[in-house]
């Protein structure tokens, strides 16, 4: 765990990890997805009303892009501190919805390799600090995407690789936004971010 104070003497950030992550992490990260769950892997307004929270179509659309992709993912959503817990107490929660996203991922094969840091930043900065400092930490990544559905967050120089999980449809003029949770098109731009292999290619004869 590391911690970084502030003027006010308390730490701004708290880093904390799934415990399957190796410590020293000998695997450096070459691609990364930054996963919202709330809005992302599900219907949100839905999801409340029924209380179940993941979709297993959404995690299939995870699973294609971590196919295509090769890409792991990191928990950036406010269910990190839960999930972490939930990991720490031995796959043990009181929320059933952590023992179902672990369960879904894993009937997909696929795992959260790690969280964000846990901030104590409130507000359009919040998110988007925790996933810059997470990528200051780790300087093997390649190539990443953010997939989150909310549209206050002030990303800066992130927004590129933002995939919104909303659908936007014009309609007289004006653009209604429908939080679908993710879709085959976010999926595919999604997979395109982190696919690309930037301006600089080089060919060996």
């Amino acid at each position: 765990m590391r911690n970084r104070d502030t003027n006010s003497e308390q730490p701004i950030f708290a880093w904390y990890t799934d415990t399957r992550v190796d410590h020293f992490y000998e695997a450096p990260f070459k691609k990364v997805i930054f996963l919202d769950i709330d809005g992302v892997l599900n219907v949100e307004e839905e999801a409340f009303k029924t209380g179940v929270k993941i979709d297993p179509a959404k995690v299939k659309l995870l699973k294609k892009i971590v196919d295509e992709t090769g890409a792991d993912i990191i928990l950036s959503s406010s269910w990190k501190r839960g999930y972490n817990h939930f990991v720490e107490d031995g796959f043990q929660a009181k929320d059933p919805n952590f023992k179902l996203l672990y369960d879904l991922l894993a009937a997909e094969g696929l795992e959260i390799k790690g969280i964000t840091p846990i901030s104590g930043e409130s507000g359009a900065v919040a998110r988007p600090l925790e996933i810059r400092e997470w990528l200051a930490r780790f300087h093997t990544v390649f190539s990443y995407v953010i997939l989150d559905d909310d549209t206050f967050w002030d990303w800066g120089f992130l927004q590129r690789n933002v995939v919104t999980t909303v659908t936007e449809h014009p309609e007289n003029g004006t653009t209604h936004r429908y939080v679908t949770g993710m879709t085959m098109e976010h999926a595919l731009k999604a997979i395109s971010i982190l696919n690309d292999t930037g301006a600089l290619k080089i060919e060996w004869n």
